[in-house]
C-alpha cells in the first residue's frame, strides 16, 4: 500500500507545533502576529512561521501514531513506513536533491553541506482559519467637480484689490531707485558669457601632462587558476623570447592578431555563494575549475562573493548553464551580471 508519509506533516503542523522525522530534524511552527505592510499593500493575518530545526532529531512518537491511525496499521509497521520515508529523503539530501514537502515547503544542503529549509507560505494557524496574504489597495478620494467656490463679498473684493495696488506701486519704486544697480548687474553678466563661450580656452586644446614614471595598468585577467600562477610566474617574458629566437635564427613571423569574437557571442555572471572564509573560497574556485567552468571572484568589503563567468551566444545556452551549475553547486546560484 502506498503511504504518502510527507503529506501528513502538513496535516499536523495545524495541531502541533512540533512534528519529527527521526534522526534528521523536525518542523516547527513559531507563532506570528498579525502584520500590515502599507508600503507593499498586505495584509498578514496571524500565522505560523515554519522551520526546520536539525537539532531536534529524537523521536516524539507523533508522526509515527499518525500513521498508524490513518492506514490501520500496528505501531511497527507505521514506524518502519516513517524510517523508509526518513531514509529516502537522507539519500536525496545527500545526492544534491531537494526535497519538496507538500504544503510545507524545500529542503536541501547548500554548499557547505548544511540543511537549509524554504517555507512555502501556508497558514496553519487554526485560530485564523489558515487565511493567506490579502493585498489592499488605498481608496483615493476624488474632488467633487460640481462643486462651486464660495462666493466672495464686494468689500472682500475691494479691500484685495487695494492691497494689490499697493503692492504693484512699491515694487515699481524699488525698481526706479535701483536701476543702476541692475544695469550695472546685466552689464557684468554679458561680460561674464562673452569670456566665457568665446575667450576662454576650450578644455579638449588644454595640455595634458603625463607622468612618465606612472607604471602602466596590468592588463591580465584577475580571476586566474591558483594552479596557473606558478606557470605565470615561470613564463619568459616577451623581450626574452624575441631575444633566444633572434639568437637561434628564427626568421618565422609571429601573429600578433588577437583573436576576434563573435558578433554574436555574450558574456554572463553567474553567482553561486558569498563566503567569509578564504579556503572556502579557494575550495570552491577549485571545484569550478574541475567541472569545466571558469571561476568569477569580486570583493565585497570582508566578504567574497563567487561565481562562474562565461561566454554564450542564445539565453537558452545560458539557461542551460544555469541549470548545469545549480544542479552541481547550488540551488540558489542565479545570472547577476551580463
Amino acid at each position: 500500500m502506498e503511504i504518502d508519509v510527507g503529506a501528513y506533516i502538513a496535516d499536523l503542523l495545524y495541531e502541533h507545533e512540533v512534528v519529527n522525522l527521526p534522526g534528521l530534524g523536525s518542523f516547527t511552527g513559531k507563532y506570528q502576529t498579525a502584520n500590515i505592510d502599507h508600503i507593499q499593500g498586505k495584509l498578514q493575518p496571524p500565522s505560523k512561521e515554519l522551520a526546520f530545526n536539525t537539532n531536534l532529531v529524537l523521536d516524539d512518537g507523533v508522526l509515527v501514531q499518525y500513521v498508524q491511525q490513518k492506514n490501520l496499521l500496528s505501531i511497527e509497521d507505521a514506524k518502519a513506513r516513517v524510517d523508509d520515508f526518513v531514509s529516502e529523503v537522507r539519500n536525496d539530501l545527500n545526492n544534491k536533491k531537494e526535497v519538496v514537502f507538500p504544503k510545507l515547503g524545500r529542503l536541501f544542503r547548500d554548499y557547505e553541506g548544511q540543511l537549509k529549509f524554504i517555507a512555502e507560505g501556508a497558514n496553519f494557524n487554526t485560530d485564523s482559519f489558515g487565511l493567506p496574504t490579502v493585498q489592499f489597495f488605498p481608496i483615493r478620494r476624488v474632488a467633487n467637480q460640481t462643486e462651486q467656490p464660495p462666493t466672495v463679498a464686494p468689500h472682500q473684493v475691494k479691500v484685495s484689490t487695494e492691497t494689490s495696488n499697493d503692492w504693484i506701486q512699491s515694487t515699481v519704486a524699488w525698481f526706479d531707485r535701483n536701476i543702476f544697480y541692475f544695469i550695472g548687474a546685466t552689464a557684468i553678466f554679458i561680460i561674464f558669457v562673452i569670456y566665457w563661450f568665446f575667450l576662454q580656452q576650450p578644455l579638449d586644446q588644454q595640455a595634458v601632462v603625463v607622468d612618465p614614471n606612472t607604471p602602466e595598468t596590468p592588463t591580465e585577467r584577475f580571476n586566474i587558476s591558483p594552479s596557473q600562477e606558478e606557470d605565470l610566474a615561470e613564463t619568459p617574458s616577451s623581450d626574452q623570447n624575441t631575444d633566444q629566437q633572434n639568437n637561434a635564427g628564427q626568421d618565422n613571423e609571429l601573429d600578433t592578431e588577437e583573436p576576434t569574437a563573435r558578433p554574436t557571442q555574450k558574456s554572463a555572471v553567474i553567482m553561486i555563494g558569498v563566503f567569509g572564509n578564504q579556503d572556502n573560497v579557494r575550495r570552491l574556485v577549485q571545484k569550478i575549475y574541475e567541472a569545466g567552468f571558469e571561476p568569477y571572484t569580486e570583493k565585497v568589503g570582508k566578504l567574497t562573493r563567487v561565481g562562474v563567468q562565461m561566454a554564450y551566444e542564445t539565453e537558452s545556452d545560458l539557461q542551460e548553464a544555469l541549470r548545469d551549475i545549480q544542479r552541481k553547486f547550488e540551488p540558489k546560484a542565479r545570472i547577476t551580471k551580463r
